[in-house]
């Protein structure tokens, strides 16, 4: 495009050139061949100012002839950058179909007419005496007289003599006025105007006003109805009969429907129904972090649903900067949605679960915070990390955590959250992970444990990267009151554990080393030879402890006989406790501690 602006220009630069030159040619050989004139009289002092009248402006001509090429260019290059904006502007692409006119007769034209004006005259009606009223109406707001004027010809100025041509074209042309005012409202507003607009399209260059042979293009109408997509009658029925009693323009808060229309830097123009696009900004395209309207999953030629959340804002739209536009957001539609859903899964209603998939997006200093793959972001403190608390590595994983906490308030601002306490939905990943433990686990199984934590009721171990918890009471037969939890266990320690109890749907574990004493205290008194016979303890133990279940089910059995010879009958079942299964007693057979 540059390189053939700049070829014009220098042809038509050389152009100028040449006939400029040759305009000063003929100027100058135009001056008369004469004879010789004395020097210093009248007749060769006025030869020499012709001359240099002559050439002076001969002179002048190529510098003028310049200045128009430059001129020239200049508008032509101007041009082209205009035209370049107007060709890619937003408002200049065709969004409507195109159709061809439906080939009609003249009588089924006036069929279809007569049936479509009988259809808007109900929901529109208007009588005769209504219709001379209203052009009386209009007879008046035609001649303005609120408006100064000054009176040339003889007391009636141009705007009355054009009222009244106006009022006489809808007196004299009344039938066609009350027929035509259904289908385009503003009709009887300009009567004039509508036959200059007829002699336009109908190719007449001369307007008659007294044309009174003006009749409904069936064909016309019938085409706009298929381009528009909804007929006249939809859009009496939409404005109740153009009352507009009904009829309001979406405001903030409002949910619309809308296509998009085009797609820029700014976020995605969406089609409402308004006068101008609006605008649905990147930042309000999805609940999740995204960059662009593409990563939110929008393409041109989508429907959706947004909310109104600015009006009246300067519009952003190419080539109309001085309209207003609305600004949408889909993020509103999708937090609600999100929001039910979470709570739904709290609730453990049917058809939902409780276990989520979240993913890491930081760490902080109490936690990691979190988003779902709904966009609804929430946190993990701490404590419900488990062993992964202020793990790094942890940033960009999927986890799977279950809801411990829902905060309605905070789900509007969590995105200004800074605390755990700031966010509307809390998750653990440590009961979590316990459930998805339980599920490999079964009780009599000996496991590995690490110790992370030594507390003076418990110690907190990891069995296969889950933290689980040993109560003091499990830990050994002896009386809790003769030793202290740091007298059994050391952090970083590799001990082994007998799994007492496994509750999968609830991830509850039960974990023991006091199951793999053979004798009360042992862990106390010999750590490691506790340790080195686990299996083979836990093995005994449970067969000991299973024996001592079926005894419980059998009395359990014949409650119903105990129950026929009264309530003193009934004997509860002995307590069973990991040190009686075993008993006190050296077994010579396993080797006593």
């Amino acid at each position: 495009m540059a390189g053939r602006s700049m070829l014009a220009f220098l042809l038509t630069l050389a152009v100028t050139l040449h006939l400029s030159w040759d305009a000063t040619f003929l100027e100058a050989t135009r001056t008369p061949l004469a004879a010789p004139q004395l020097p210093g009289s009248d007749r060769a002092q006025s030869s020499r100012a012709d001359s240099r009248r002559s050439f002076a402006s001969g002179d002048a001509l190529p510098l003028v002839a310049l200045a128009a090429a430059a001129g020239l260019a200049a508008a032509t290059v101007r041009t082209v950058r205009v035209r370049r904006r107007v060709h890619f502007s937003y408002n200049t692409d065709t969004l409507m179909p195109g159709s061809e006119f439906p080939d009609m007769t003249v009588d089924e034209e006036a069929a279809w007419v007569a049936e479509k004006s009988a259809e808007l005259e109900e929901i529109s009606p208007m009588t005769h005496s209504e219709y001379l009223g209203e052009v009386e109406d209009l007879h008046y707001a035609f001649q303005q007289r609120l408006l100064p004027f000054r009176s040339n010809n003889k007391g009636m100025n141009t705007r009355t003599r054009w009222a009244n041509q106006k009022r006489k074209t809808l007196l004299c042309e009344a039938k066609f006025f009350q027929k035509i005012r259904l289908w385009k409202p503003l009709a009887m507003k300009y009567p004039t105007l509508l036959k200059r607009y007829a002699a336009l399209i109908g190719g007449g260059h001369q307007v008659d006003l007294e044309n009174r042979k003006m009749m409904v293009n069936a064909s016309f109408l019938k085409n706009a109805e298929f381009v528009a997509g909804f007929s006249y009658l939809d859009f009496l029925k939409e404005t109740n009969g153009l009352e507009f009693d009904n009829w309001a323009m979406p405001k903030v808060g409002d949910t619309v429907t809308g296509t998009i229309v085009d797609v820029g830097e700014d976020g995605a123009f969406v089609s409402i129904g308004a006068k101008s696009w609006a605008l649905l900004p990147v930042a309000n395209a999805s609940l999740k972090p995204v960059n662009t309207i593409g990563q939110a999953g929008l393409r041109i030629g989508d429907e959706i649903q947004a909310v109104i959340v600015e009006s009246g804002v300067q519009s952003k739209v190419p080539g109309d900067p001085n309209g207003v536009q609305d600004i949408l957001s889909t993020k509103d539609l999708q937090l609600n949605s999100a929001w039910e859903k979470v709570v739904a899964a709290y609730n453990l209603e049917e058809g939902t679960e409780h276990i989520q998939k979240v993913t890491v997006l930081r760490m902080e200093g109490w936690g990691a915070v979190v988003i779902n793959q709904d966009g609804l972001q929430g946190a993990i403190r701490n404590r419900e990390l488990g062993n992964q608390a202020g793990n790094p590595g942890l940033i960009g994983q999927t986890l799977e955590a279950s809801i411990v906490n829902l905060r309605e308030d905070k789900k509007d601002t969590f995105d200004d959250a800074i605390f755990a306490d700031d966010f509307p939905v809390e998750y653990t990943y440590k009961d979590v992970a316990k459930q998805a433990l339980a599920k490999n686990l079964e009780e009599g199984m000996v496991l590995e444990a690490k110790v992370l934590e030594v507390l003076p009721a418990s110690v907190e171990v990891e069995v296969q990267g889950v933290s689980c918890t040993i109560s003091k009471t499990n830990v050994t037969g002896a009386p809790g009151s003769s030793f202290q939890m740091t007298d059994v266990f050391r952090i970083d320690e590799i001990i082994k554990v007998y799994v007492m109890d496994v509750l999968e749907k609830d991830g509850q574990i039960k974990l023991s080393t006091r199951a793999l004493e053979r004798k009360r205290g042992a862990m106390l008194r010999n750590k490691a030879k506790v340790f080195q016979m686990a299996e083979e303890t836990a093995k005994l133990f449970f067969e000991r402890s299973q024996a001592q279940k079926n005894k419980v089910f059998e009395s359990l059995a014949g409650i119903g006989d105990v129950l026929d010879g009264g309530i003193e009958g009934l004997k509860a079942p002995k307590k069973t406790q990991a040190s009686s299964v075993l008993g006190d007693e050296d077994d010579d057979d396993l080797g006593g501690f």
